[in-house]
């Protein structure tokens, strides 16, 4: 039998149905139908602009150049109305230019992003979420998104150097700076801040330079040529443009090719790997697909997670067993806050709430601790989860908690916001492997629905809940005067599985109290109880003195007898939507069998599409179908 016949005809059905990264079927389906978001279906269509790595800039119409300098550059203004400016600050060194900030100028608002996710609001240190009016500044896993509404949204993702600017289709036309003129034409894009088009790149940025400091501005960009000779040269052309791709669904939208000198360009002048370059510019190419409404995966050689301890890293696809450490340990612990009236004790207590709680951690002997939160609201048919930031990360000290609680908005009537989605939002957090995982919730709204698979997710990936919301624990005669139990009355702060959480001079008898109560409703309460935690009654917050101190260390005692430190932990890592790596780490002993090999989505990623999962099995199939040339004589 002529095996290599067969072989070749194989090859030739690969080579007529799927010939080249240009017309495979998901290119023809993206090219056709680029997008599943219905406002892209008809004009005005939004625009987007790039800059990629500190030096790759994509103009609205696509054209591509290189520049960096050391100076500050509009990238984009309405030439029209004045109604937005984007401004780029690069920093000051020569030989390693890097983008500084980001400033959006909106209705007389000045919102500045630096590397570090720092924000300042008219010069003035803010957290987020930031919202004045129309305006917003808020977080999403490594990205900080400010919006004026419709008109206007720009990201700036320092981590993987990505910042992006859309804008409203309205705009088509009115458009200056560094990004081009959006008028679908892409030869004037290089048009001066004197209305002259110019090829001349650094005399085209030097008009766009504003800001009061002397500085001498000229073009940094690594802009040598490259050798088609060069293995690196290669290596980041078959990565990025090669049929097999991960990338080819969206070739059609996005010339790779335009992608491959900065890959080139990580790996001359940042001091990386080829593996890593190859990485940074998918990262990229991946970033500019998607706001064009395709989803693209990224190679789980991409996709690491690290591990403490300087245990090292491993990559998506990959397991890894975790034991327990004796020292260094510690709790990662995020409230979920209901912005709703009800809580309003929270703006000024819920930090004490946070620092009694860290305390009783460090004296179980839990010494490295961060704290987060997360709020949530119903807003009409939408509902809201929102990252709250701790000088500019998503986790922070105990000490610092207060700058989280600061923004929140409590002065909304209750409107049922969305507990699971909130609770969800919270659990994707990046929590440590070898860590106790506490989650700390605070409804207004009453909880209802069925919340038992999410109490068995919880479970078995070692979160413990505790819910603090308005409970009605009264037992014996009436303790609005701070009655004792001598006189009948008990002060119940809060219950958990097995006992009533009591004034001091009422903790004796806790197992006797607990008995005479009936189980907290709701399936909150339920579902904090399924987790081996507590519900606690908010009522005592709202009390001044002795009583609110009594009930801070009866909370923080029973948040601290809970947290506990997995002895094994099996972690996973996963693409966390943006293509950085999310650890996710179940415990080794959980009781619920059926978890086993089974990660729900929503814990691995919020961000995960279903065409990105199609186009994950399209590029399994290309790369299956590739076989080898085969002589006709074997």
């Amino acid at each position: 039998m002529r095996v290599g016949k067969y072989v070749n005809r194989v090859r030739a059905w690969v080579t007529t149905y799927i010939p080249s990264p240009r017309h495979s079927l998901w290119t023809a389906i993206n090219t056709y139908l680029p997008s599943t978001d219905t406002d892209t279906w008809l004009p005005p269509f939004t625009g987007h602009a790039f800059v990629m790595g500190d030096q790759h800039m994509v103009t609205f119409d696509r054209r591509h150049y290189n520049f960096a300098g050391r100076c500050s550059y509009v990238l984009a203004r309405d030439m029209g109305d004045d109604r937005f400016t984007v401004i780029l600050h690069y920093n000051n060194r020569p030989r390693q230019p890097q983008v500084q900030s980001v400033v959006v100028l909106l209705r007389g608002v000045a919102i500045e992003v630096d590397r570090e996710n720092k924000v300042k609001v008219n010069d003035k240190g803010t957290e987020l979420p930031f919202f004045s009016g129309v305006i917003s500044a808020v977080r999403h896993h490594s990205i900080v998104r400010v919006q004026d509404g419709q008109a206007l949204t720009v990201e700036i993702d320092s981590a993987r150097g990505i910042y992006s600017v859309a804008i409203s289709g309205w705009y088509h036309g009115r458009t200056a700076g560094l990004l081009g003129t959006y008028d679908n034409e892409p030869f004037n894009d290089l048009t001066d801040s004197n209305h002259q088009i110019t090829e001349d790149v650094e005399a085209f940025t030097n008009s766009w330079e504003v800001g009061r400091r002397y500085c001498r501005s000229r073009n940094l960009a690594d802009v040598e040529e490259m050798d088609e000779e060069d293995g690196v040269v290669t290596e980041c052309r078959k990565f990025l443009t090669d049929s097999s791709s991960y990338f080819s669904p969206c070739f059609g939208q996005v010339d790779a090719e335009e992608l491959v000198w900065t890959c080139v360009s990580h790996a001359r002048t940042a001091g990386v790997s080829v593996q890593e370059a190859q990485c940074r510019a998918g990262q990229h190419y991946r970033y500019m697909c998607g706001r064009l409404g395709i989803a693209v995966s990224t190679p789980s050689q991409c996709v690491t997670c690290q591990l403490p301890h300087d245990q090292g890293s491993f990559s998506a696809g990959v397991s890894k067993e975790v034991e327990a450490r004796v020292d260094d340990l510690g709790a990662d612990v995020v409230f979920v806050v209901e912005e709703s009236s009800c809580n309003s004790w929270a703006q000024r207590s819920l930090a004490s709430l946070a620092t009694q709680l860290a305390q009783a951690l460090t004296a179980k002997g839990l010494t490295d601790n961060r704290f987060g939160m997360v709020s949530y609201a119903g807003n009409g048919s939408q509902d809201l989860q929102l990252v709250h930031t701790i000088e500019g990360q998503v986790f922070g000290d105990p000490g610092n908690f207060l700058k989280a609680a600061e923004n929140l908005r409590l002065t909304y009537p209750s409107q049922r916001g969305d507990v699971e989605a909130a609770l969800q939002k919270a659990a994707q957090y990046p929590f440590r492997a070898g860590v106790a995982k506490v989650l700390v919730l605070l409804p207004c709204s009453a909880c209802s629905g069925d919340l038992y698979v999410l109490g068995q997710v919880l479970s078995s990936y070692g979160f413990q809940l505790h819910v603090i919301n308005e409970q009605n624990f009264a037992l014996g005669g009436d303790d609005s005067d701070g009655a004792d139990d001598d006189k009948g009355g008990v002060r119940i702060y809060g219950v958990d599985s097995s006992k009533a959480h009591t004034q001091k001079s009422a903790a004796r008898r806790a197992a006797e109290i607990y008995g005479k109560l009936s189980p907290p409703e709701g399936s909150c309460a339920r579902l904090a109880l399924a987790t081996n935690g507590s519900v606690f009654d908010s009522a005592h917050m709202q009390a001044r003195g002795r009583i609110q101190r009594d009930f801070l260390e009866s909370f923080a005692a029973r948040g601290a007898l809970g947290a506990r430190t997995p002895d094994c932990e099996r972690c996973s890592c996963h693409d966390d939507g943006t293509g950085r790596g999310h650890l996710v780490c179940q415990l080794c002993d959980h009781d619920h069998a059926w978890m086993w090999n089974h990660i729900p989505r929503w814990l691995q990623s919020s961000s995960t599409s279903v065409m990105g999962v199609f186009n994950d099995l399209h590029h399994q199939l290309v790369t299956s179908l590739e076989v080898p040339e085969v002589v006709q004589g074997a």
